[in-house]
């Protein structure tokens, strides 16, 4: 085998390297994707488990317009960190 001959094998070798790479960080970052959306998923499950969630949630329904944070603070209380959780969650 003379060198030109060895150098275009070396250069095929090299592409499909370089092609199944790509592929593979392809699938892979598709894969990353669906992980995180099932993180995603089970963060929101627990958090929509625990009590304070669920009573920030019937707060927030029956809440009216409030103009300012001390109006907020004031109409919930105790509870109002939960619901302003859940308000920008």
């Amino acid at each position: 085998m003379d060198l030109e001959t060895a150098a275009n094998y070396a250069e095929i070798v090299g592409l499909l390297t370089i092609l199944g790479a790509a592929v593979y960080s392809f699938y892979q970052i598709n894969e990353m994707k669906a992980s995180r959306e099932s993180q995603g998923a089970l963060v929101l499950s627990a958090h929509l488990h625990r009590p304070e969630f669920i009573a920030a949630v019937v707060a927030m329904s029956s809440q009216p317009d409030l103009g300012t944070l001390e109006e907020y603070k004031q109409h919930h209380g105790e509870a109002w960190k939960d619901v302003f959780t859940v308000a920008a969650t």
